[in-house]
């Protein structure tokens, strides 16, 4: 039982489509659970250099936030800060984090909320970083540019069978 060129035709479709759809789940799986931020200061030397890049996961889809956790909060500016939780503490308003960048001297004078917090760091290794930015972007365009490639060679495909 030998398949028509339409079956044939479809079924390469059906897995060309599948491959991509494959290839952008994991994309898309990091892009809405991690976030990329790049380093701007020394208050976490050593542990976070100037110019590193950080991979941090979102906070709501995971658990607790636990002391000596590397966060980033945004504070009364549209950058976020980059410390080390050294407390965890409660008052009227609720919980509350005290956090100090490695470097610093004393801890940052106000208290951080939890809302405050955009993410948890979980990688700092420059290379990985640098890696992992090529590998996303190279895999995004990637995506973009075959599925381009599939439209193209798709509609070639419908205008030479009359379809």
């Amino acid at each position: 039982m030998s398949m028509s060129v339409e079956e044939k035709e479809e079924r390469t479709e059906i897995l060309i489509f599948g491959f991509i759809a494959g290839c952008m789940l994991p994309v898309l799986m990091f892009v809405c659970l991690f976030n990329l931020n790049r380093s701007i200061g020394t208050s976490m030397l050593p542990t976070i250099q100037d110019g590193d890049i950080s991979v941090g996961y979102r906070v709501p889809p995971f658990g607790t936030i636990k002391n000596g956790s590397v966060i980033c909060y945004n504070f009364n500016s549209s950058l976020g800060i980059m410390h080390r939780i050294i407390a965890i503490d409660t008052d009227d308003n609720g919980t509350y984090y005290v956090c100090k960048g490695d470097n610093n001297f004393v801890a940052d004078p106000w208290k951080v909320r939890p809302a405050q917090v955009t993410e948890v760091i979980v990688l700092h290794e420059p290379v990985w970083a640098f890696i992992l930015e090529a590998v996303l972007s190279c895999s995004v365009g990637g995506v973009v540019a075959s599925f381009s490639v599939l439209r193209f060679y798709q509609r070639r495909c419908f205008q030479r069978t009359g379809r």
